[in-house]
């Protein structure tokens, strides 16, 4: 899958803006193509080739909102099979901070793979403990878009279930 296209790798890791978006952008269809799972031999290159590696830091790019949303799309499709992949590089901190974007499609985005982690009710805690739910709350009290509001509401749904029950006190004190 990445491995063929030594170029796409290379790209991830160029100091060049345009070569790690076109990257990025190439990783997003090649996911989008693999849909509705990823294998299990392209798990193992996803993990060896450092694309998902690359993929968490893209989320902290500074002012790149392209190549943050395209890092979310990767991590989005991702997390819709493997999610445990998504929590051992400890995505979700980066995803909770696109929260806060001004772009309403990073946004967007980053709420649809936060809640593709967090549907998985082993990774709830995980999601909580990554702060996600103070801004989630945030964006309900903002004149938000209504993909915004579903995305949101459906994420917010996948952290109030389980067993045992969230403590969302905790939650909220640590995170005001």
């Amino acid at each position: 899958m990445f491995s063929e296209d030594t170029s796409l790798l290379a790209d991830l890791s160029s100091d060049d803006d345009s070569r790690k978006l076109g990257s990025a952008t190439k990783i997003n269809e090649i996911l989008l193509k693999s849909m509705p799972g990823i294998a299990d031999h392209d798990t193992q290159e996803l993990i060896q080739s450092g694309v998902i590696y690359r993929l968490v830091c893209f989320l902290g790019a500074k002012d790149f909102s392209r190549l943050h949303y395209q890092a979310a799309s990767c991590l989005t499709r991702i997390a819709v099979s493997k999610p445990d992949l998504v929590v051992a590089y400890d995505a979700v901190p980066g995803l909770v901070k696109l929260l806060a974007s001004n772009r309403d499609y990073v946004r967007d985005q980053a709420i649809w793979a936060i809640c593709n982690v967090a549907v998985h009710p082993i990774h709830r805690d995980y999601v909580l403990n990554s702060g996600a739910l103070v801004p989630l709350l945030n964006l309900l009290s903002k004149n938000i878009n209504l993909p915004t509001l579903r995305f949101a509401t459906l994420t917010l749904c996948h952290l109030c279930r389980g067993t045992p029950p969230p403590i969302f006190e905790q939650k909220l004190e640590s995170r005001v």
